[in-house]
Order: C-alpha cells, then structure tokens, then sequence
C-alpha cells in the first residue's frame, strides 16, 4: 500500500512564510517526479479566512511559483496528521508543542536547521519593504530545494539518494544508517544492472516511506515492530 509523506509548514499567519515554502515544494518535487508526498501549510494564529499576503504572491510569481489559497490556522488534528512539521522560529515550535501530542514532538523542526543545517529564525517579511520579501523568499526557496534535495546533481525519482532527504531528518539515526546502507547498495545494483532502474528505485521509495512512516507514528524499537536489525543490515 502506498503512503504518503506528509510535510507540514507552520507560520505565525500562513500568509507568508509557510504556504510560501509549501508552493515552492510542491513545485519542487512535481518537477523532480517524487511522488508520494503531501505538502500543506497552517498558521499558529488563527486571523480568519483571508488571503495570502499581496506582496509575497507577488514575489512568489516573479520568482515562477503560484502562491494561492487563503489562511489556514492550526489545530491538533491538522498537526497531527504530519510526518515532519517544520516551523520558521522557535516562537512557532512552541506554538505547535501546546497542540501536539508530546509523542509527536520529535516531528518538529525548525526551517534553518532541518533544510540548512543553520542555527536561527527565518524572518517574517509581513509588513516591511518589498526588498525584505524578496530576500526572504529567495532563502526559503534555497532552504527548500535543499531540503527536497533538488540541488543535487541529477535529482531525479529514480536516484536512490533523492529518498534519504527528508527520511534521514527526522529518523532514529540507528535506523537512518541501516535504510542509507540499502539505499547504497540498490544505488550499485542500479549501476551494475540499469536495465532495472524502472522498477527498483519505486519499491525503494515505497519501503523507505513505509519504514520513516512507521518510525515515526511508532515510536518504539524496530524489534519490538517485528523488524530485526538483520533485516536492514
């Protein structure tokens, strides 16, 4: 059964930041072919139903994306539903912790650190120049395209390595270097044997999913899953 990896983006009033960096990933992974991922963004306010923010849709299609939609706050059964929930300050972190279940809390991350390895809030662009919307989307985008992994060379949806971007962030790193040694091994059997590459890398992705999905909503050991560490040696 094919499951989707669903990544949350949390603002302050999902009118900037968050459905922003949600446009850009959604485009991201359509234009790279990565199915099976369900990108969506909420606000830790709730102002109403309103529209996105005028200037940074504005920006958003000079820069190629639709921005569309209107706001949309959190709630727990939203949140809840997320393998990965990456909030733009640390603010929002709290924020999401008051609505998520405390099991859930190893799904937070913040924006700068999970996409860019960096230390720090992304800045709310709302109500200042066009010049800072402009530069905060251009480091959102830059975040994101390292985050989906589309940065790299030849990211395509039959390279084995595309699978391991958002999986090893959020991952048990015991469990994270046994699926990064099976993606290692089909990425040599893919190179020995192309004439498999439609098939393999597919399944790989299913298996991956399906693995980071059960980590994730089951957070206990792998034995204790039936899954032994033989398995994914």
């Amino acid at each position: 059964m094919e499951m989707d990896f669903k990544i949350c983006f949390v603002c302050t009033g999902n009118a900037c930041r968050s459905p922003f960096a949600e446009c850009v990933t959604r485009k991201l992974l359509a234009d790279a072919g990565m199915q099976h991922f369900k990108v969506y963004s909420l606000g830790t306010v709730n102002w109403g139903d309103n529209p996105r923010d005028a200037i940074m849709t504005e920006v958003a299609a000079q820069m190629g994306y639709q921005l569309t939609g209107t706001t949309t706050p959190m709630t727990r059964e939203k949140l809840m539903e997320a393998d990965v929930v990456i909030v733009f300050s640390q603010w929002q972190r709290d924020a999401v912790t008051r609505e998520l279940d405390y099991a859930h809390w190893n799904r937070i991350a913040l924006f700068n650190r999970i996409a860019l390895g960096q230390d720090g809030d992304v800045e709310d662009p709302s109500s200042q120049t066009t010049a800072v919307y402009q530069r905060v989307a251009q480091h959102i985008e830059h975040g994101c395209k390292r985050l989906v992994g589309s940065s790299r060379p030849s990211l395509k949806a039959d390279n084995p390595s595309c699978v391991q971007v958002v999986i090893s962030q959020v991952m048990p790193s015991g469990l994270t270097s046994r699926l990064s040694g099976l993606i290692r091994m089909v990425g040599v059997i893919l190179s020995d044997h192309p004439n498999l590459r439609p098939t393999i890398p597919k399944s790989l992705l299913e298996i991956c999913q399906a693995v980071a999905h059960n980590a994730l909503h089951n957070p206990v050991g792998t034995a204790q899953r039936g899954v032994s560490g033989a398995e994914w040696a």
